[in-house]
């Protein structure tokens, strides 16, 4: 519950924070850019899940972006004491017909045998889905 309360907050407080594409091109629907956001905090790449995050066009200071840093650690210390993620599973996936957003529901299941379920809006951002965190 505190790790689905986590990538909430940072979603929502990420709206102080935009950053660049995430990975080359490898995320080709919604739910893998998803899927690829979640297994970089995992890994404690903060780096590379900075660019799963749209960024609107807008350029981002260096005091955002260590404060999104220092909430995808958090993160990834609750993901931790579940001893990681086990399992990701695609509940829904929703495109929107304009193409331009989308909603995707996953139920993540941890190592220790919790799970919890979390909703992501995503927009496509220079031909690339991306986690929207503004609200």
């Amino acid at each position: 519950m505190k790790t689905t309360k986590l990538f909430l907050g940072i979603l929502l407080l990420g709206g102080l924070v935009l950053l660049n594409s995430c990975g080359g091109g490898s995320a080709v629907s919604p739910s893998s850019t998803v899927k690829e956001f979640s297994n970089k905090v995992e890994k404690g790449d903060f780096e590379g899940a900075m660019k799963c995050i749209a960024t609107d066009g807008k350029p981002v200071d260096k005091e955002a972006q260590g404060k999104l840093t220092l909430l995808l650690g958090m993160a990834k210390g609750e993901v931790d004491k579940k001893k990681g993620i086990k399992n990701m599973e695609v509940l829904s996936e929703t495109i929107e017909p304009d193409g331009k957003t989308a909603t995707v529901k996953m139920k993540y299941t941890y190592g220790d045998g919790t799970s919890a379920e979390e909703t992501n809006k995503l927009v496509m951002e220079e031909g690339k889905w991306k986690l929207s965190i503004q609200k």
